[in-house]
């Protein structure tokens, strides 16, 4: 993602999946995927970025601790937000979430690059 100095840039990757709200063909649907912004402001060698990182996930019902004969859907959500100083040109891991739900780590690595 390329965001110019003090803008806000984001990224949403995802899908909306529908879920039954009662008999037939009523639905409602819920987005699950991932969100990430940001707002970069330069410094001397480095750049101070406000990023926030957000995960929305949908859980297999055994993932839940949930027998298949209940159909109720779990979704899950992992939130990352912070304010990091990232040296030019070298890849910076800033955070990480667990899912304990799914022992999946999400590692968030950025590296910041001056472009002309």
């Amino acid at each position: 993602m390329m965001v110019q100095e003090r803008s806000r840039g984001s990224v949403q990757v995802g899908s909306r999946v529908p879920i039954a709200t009662g008999q037939g063909a009523q639905f409602q649907y819920q987005s699950v995927g991932m969100t990430i912004e940001c707002r970069p402001i330069g410094r001397d060698g480095s750049v101070s970025l406000d990023l926030h990182v957000d995960v929305e996930g949908l859980l297999k019902p055994e993932e839940a601790g949930l027998s298949a004969a209940e159909r109720n859907p779990v979704f899950r959500t992992n939130i990352f937000r912070s304010e990091a100083v990232i040296p030019l040109g070298k890849p910076t891991v800033v955070g990480a979430m667990d899912d304990v739900a799914s022992n999946r780590r999400y590692e968030i690595e950025v590296t910041a690059t001056k472009v002309r």
